[in-house]
């Protein structure tokens, strides 16, 4: 098993929230360095995309997203969030 890929895989909803917010800043930044009209560039426009992309959606679950599943989990497996149910019949 890849680390990397792996990692990349905990974190695609993060990924798929934080790329409409970074792809207009990373289109921001292409038409100021003027290559926006070369067809030869696209690719690199598109990678640069990606990595950005993949970068501000690793960083939102390791720091947003992660902690607070650990802590629901530890809140609802410490029963403040959830009482405990009583079988039937108890």
């Amino acid at each position: 098993k890849w680390k990397p890929l792996s990692f990349i895989g905990d974190a695609p909803y993060s990924i798929y929230i934080v790329h409409s917010m970074v792809l207009p800043v990373v289109t921001r930044f292409w038409t100021l360095t003027g290559l926006q009209g070369d067809w030869r560039f696209n690719a690199i426009y598109l990678a640069l995309g990606v990595v950005a992309s993949v970068i501000a959606g690793i960083l939102c679950y390791r720091l947003v997203e992660y902690p607070m599943f650990k802590f629901f989990d530890r809140v609802t497996k410490n029963g403040f969030a959830m009482k405990k149910l009583k079988p039937v019949g108890a």
